[in-house]
């Protein structure tokens, strides 16, 4: 999340230049739950461990096929550890969004996480993040009531929120 932020508001970084870190830090990460095994992993070494990867990954096809399965599955293992991570569910929810139905994707499902990162949320950013993801599932659906109170419930937390504003500008 930090890297996307990052990402953002800092243009100078280039895409390939991320990549590489996240490269770099995936495998790390993934020494790591070789070495001391998955069950030792906290909720939150699973979880941004399936944050760089999805990062990496998405940047190209050949590893979207090789990571996908993973990433899920990191997320899944997250959510175990605490089912009400929101961030995990947004993510997980993610997975869905964008895979194939041939590989299990489904918005419906996506809909399912998001709405209990949502309930799940513990602080105003996790409800947000998870708000924003509600609210462009909605737009995806053709139902740009829903998406809009969902994009009014971000704002209430985020009142001076560029990403809300350029979300609103794209719809």
């Amino acid at each position: 999340l930090m890297q996307r932020y990052n990402y953002q508001i800092d243009p100078a970084k280039t895409r390939v230049a991320l990549r590489a870190e996240m490269k770099a830090q995936m495998k790390k990460n993934e020494e790591w739950l070789k070495a001391h095994g998955e069950r030792a992993a906290s909720k939150w070494l699973l979880l941004f461990t399936g944050d760089v990867t999805s990062f990496y990954m998405t940047r190209s096809v050949a590893a979207t096929f090789r990571h996908g399965l993973r990433v899920k599955s990191l997320y899944e293992k997250a959510i175990a550890a605490d089912g009400g991570l929101s961030f995990a569910l947004v993510n997980l929810g993610n997975w869905y969004f964008y895979a194939p139905k041939v590989f299990g994707g489904g918005k419906n499902t996506a809909m399912e996480k998001y709405t209990a990162a949502m309930r799940g949320a513990r602080v105003d950013g996790e409800k947000y993040y998870a708000a924003l993801h509600v609210s462009q599932l909605y737009f995806e659906k053709s139902n740009a009531k829903r998406a809009e109170e969902y994009l009014a419930i971000a704002t209430a937390l985020a009142p001076k929120s560029k990403e809300v504003a350029n979300i609103r500008r794209c719809n």
